[in-house]
């Protein structure tokens, strides 16, 4: 039984070095690799890109949202009723400038 049980702890020292890459001997290695393991996991590592896309995503939001208030406004500016109204020009208020100016002097 502790045959196998120093196989398995050797094999699985061999397959943890595989998989990070580098050689560990000493417990202090080890140490080491966990530490740099928990300051930075896997799963959470960032992507070159992820800024890039988040900002495309944001500059997406912005452009929607100034659609949307834009395809509003113009809705309700073409659901007004139209106002008509006239101004009456008499024809004794149609003076030209010379006769204003005449009068003025």
């Amino acid at each position: 039984m502790t045959d196998r049980l120093s196989e398995s702890r050797e094999e699985l020292m061999q397959h943890l070095e595989q998989v990070s890459g580098r050689s560990i001997r000493t417990r202090a290695e080890l140490e080491a690799y966990l530490s740099e393991l928990g300051r930075s996991p896997p799963g959470r590592t960032r992507r070159p890109w992820t800024r890039l896309r988040h900002g495309i995503l944001a500059l997406g939001l912005v452009i929607a949202v100034m659609q949307y208030y834009l395809m509003d406004v113009y809705v309700q500016i073409l659901t007004l009723q139209h106002v008509n109204f006239l101004t009456p020009v008499s024809v004794q208020m149609q003076r030209s400038a010379l006769e204003v100016l005449g009068l003025l002097c």
